[in-house]
């Protein structure tokens, strides 16, 4: 592995780098820098091939005097917390890897590195002290859109990935994850998705699955709730004090201090739902563990039925709603139709589905409605 570091990062490792190497390979190359924010010296560094990087924040001297091994390690976390599978993580950093230090003279590497330390810097109220590891930071650094490497604007960690695959082979991720059926009971009839979703979500990440699954919008709020005969009755909201409670006889928790994999294995069935106005519940089936899922990223696999737009009034509000749509003749019709388009109200489509909770990913926090 090669770092190519910059003047302020050799000074504090008490290095002097060698000249670059221009030849050679930038997906296994990573440029680094020292910087301070909040009074605490934090490295920020990116691969080269792609700008996919990490922040390691709260560095003092000792961490500098082991920095090969810590940034490795962390690089090694990284990697993981994205659901790249354990052993091509081990060939890409393997533990008996040395690290060579070079200058970071390379123009547009400095530019993209510069970048990512900006962005460490705008989100300094994300950073936590006490940890050397930032993955919201390191996140929000991976998510934010990049032109130059020869393809039209991307994520970093998109990108990252694509390099990984020209390394490693297609199949580069190895996670768990539930196949759940959703079923939206709308009298006449039912709107239904079948998931996979990986099993370290938490359940606000599944909430956001959710939301583009049925094609809400995330103008409400929601709730889970769990049934268990071992944990009882469990209730998981949304960030917000108006659904928390302290009733005795059920225990609530925000949403997001809960993964499915926390709940999965003792659930006799659980529930979501959204918007305390309309109240749209949404039955959730449990159908079994996907052990060696192959995405790092929920899917749709099958599904049927058109979900109602949002704020038409609850069930009979959308059964009134369709009635006036199935009648031009009606003197409401038009105005219906184009209060429908203003909602973005669409038929149920898999694969428009697909490609929005293709972004949903592991290890991401970017929020997609």
């Amino acid at each position: 592995m090669i770092i190519a570091c910059s003047k302020k990062l050799a000074e504090e490792l008490e290095i002097k780098p060698l000249a670059g190497e221009p030849d050679s390979n930038p997906f296994f190359r990573w440029s680094a820098n020292v910087v301070t924010i909040n009074r605490r010296k934090a490295v920020v560094a990116v691969c080269d091939s792609n700008r996919f990087g990490f922040v390691l924040y709260g560095m003092k001297i000792k961490d500098f005097d082991h920095f090969s091994s810590i940034f490795l390690d962390e690089l090694r976390a990284t990697l993981l917390r994205y659901g790249i599978r354990p052993e091509l993580v081990e060939r890409y950093v393997p533990h008996d890897s040395e690290v060579h230090y070079i200058k970071l003279s390379d123009k547009r590497s400095i530019a993209r590195m510069n970048r990512a330390v900006m962005l460490s810097e705008n989100f300094y109220d994300e950073l936590t002290p006490g940890s050397l590891s930032q993955p919201n930071v390191t996140s929000k650094i991976n998510e934010d859109f990049v032109s130059g490497f020869g393809k039209d604007f991307n994520y970093p960690y998109r990108l990252f990935f694509s390099d990984f695959r020209q390394s490693y082979g297609d199949n580069i991720f190895s996670v768990k994850a539930v196949d759940l059926t959703v079923t939206l009971d709308l009298q006449r009839y039912t709107a239904w998705r079948r998931l996979l979703i990986p099993d370290c979500f938490t359940f606000e990440r599944v909430h956001q699955v959710l939301q583009v699954a049925f094609g809400w919008r995330n103008r409400h709020l929601y709730e889970f709730e769990i049934f268990s005969r071992q944990q009882g009755h469990l209730r998981l909201v949304a960030d917000s004090e108006e659904l928390y409670s302290f009733d005795a006889n059920e225990k609530t928790l925000f949403a997001a201090e809960k993964v499915l994999s926390d709940c999965i294995g003792s659930c006799e069935g659980f529930t979501y739902t959204y918007d305390m106005g309309d109240f749209w519940e949404h039955a959730i089936k449990v159908n079994g563990i996907v052990d060696n899922y192959d995405k790092n990223f929920p899917v749709c696999i099958m599904g049927e039925g058109n979900a109602p737009p949002e704020d038409v009034g609850g069930v009979g509000g959308y059964m009134e709603y369709l009635d006036i749509l199935a009648n031009p003749e009606h003197p409401d019709y038009q105005a219906l139709e184009n209060w429908s388009i203003m909602q973005w109200y669409e038929d149920f489509s898999i694969e428009y589905i697909n490609r929005r909770l293709g972004y949903i990913v592991i290890g991401s926090i970017e929020k997609v409605y």
